[in-house]
């Protein structure tokens, strides 16, 4: 694969803008079939190290042009669909390259919101943001932070809470080895899995409680349980590498345990049904 001289020395960055469009891509037309919106989050939005015009050498540049093409494409069989966006940057520069370049592109038709500041700091702005969209709205999180300085994984889950929802999250297998290296970002998840043994000894106290509030929490237990073994394994499996993918390794058997975990009845989906029927 050539890669284009844009992107000499930041190759990783080429072959995720190679994906991003392809995948988006097929999301925004599946998605526009069905939804009335996209909402559109970038929570580590830049731009770095952009070369090429309109910012298309960007993850929220390609977001935006690819997305609106659908957009185009959809609104020619009759299906009107409205585009929104929030972008989160940090660096007082790259803020206000972003922020001109919202400028340039709002319409009517397509909302961009521009945050300043970490996007931790902005999870109540981003969560309001996404409760504004009107009709049935498709919420998309990408989270491609520049290097890993670390957040709560678990802030993450308010702003996607509702079926109608996806996550994409990038980083170098570098930054995913400090978590098993550095004891400040493998806390991060040691709080995590530290409170779900919380709730379960909590509900557990009380096994027979027959309201209907008690059994709502113990299916939302366990579905979170099972998507941490997920997430667990999956990055035991990016930490090995390649040696990981060996069908002896135990990262590899680890990987299957866990996908058991997810798909033996209640699976994960059977559970996520549940709760939207509860």
């Amino acid at each position: 694969m050539a890669v284009p001289d844009a992107y000499r020395g930041r190759e990783q960055t080429y072959i995720k803008h190679t994906l991003l469009p392809k995948y988006l891509d097929r999301l925004g037309h599946k998605v526009g079939s069905q939804w009335d919106s996209i909402n559109y989050v970038d929570c580590f939005a830049g731009p770095w190290q952009s070369a090429e015009p309109d910012y298309r050498d960007t993850s929220f540049g390609i977001a935006f042009h690819v997305l609106s093409k659908c957009q185009e494409n959809l609104s020619l069989i009759g299906k009107k669909r409205r585009l929104r966006f929030c972008f989160v940057e940090s660096d007082p520069q790259s803020f206000e390259e972003l922020s001109a370049f919202a400028a340039s592109k709002r319409t009517d038709k397509i909302e961009i919101v521009v945050l300043k500041g970490e996007f931790e700091e902005h999870v109540p702005q981003i969560r309001q943001f996404l409760s504004k969209a009107k009709g049935l709205p498709f919420r998309f999180l990408l989270i491609d932070p520049k290097g890993w300085t670390g957040f709560a994984l678990k802030k993450v889950a308010p702003l996607v809470e509702d079926r109608s929802a996806e996550i994409l999250v990038t980083m170098m297998t570098y930054h995913i080895r400090r978590f098993v290296s550095q004891e400040e970002h493998a806390t991060q998840f040691n709080e995590l899995f530290a409170e779900l043994e919380r709730e379960t000894m909590a509900l557990a106290r009380d096994p027979f409680n027959a309201d209907d509030s008690y059994w709502r929490k113990v299916v939302a237990l366990r579905l979170r349980a099972g998507e941490a073994s997920v997430a667990a394994a999956h990055a035991a499996m990016l930490h090995c590498g390649a040696r990981g993918y060996l069908m002896s390794h135990r990262a590899q058997r680890r990987l299957r345990e866990a996908y058991f975990v997810a798909i033996v009845t209640p699976a994960t989906k059977q559970l996520r049904k549940m709760l939207a029927d509860a």
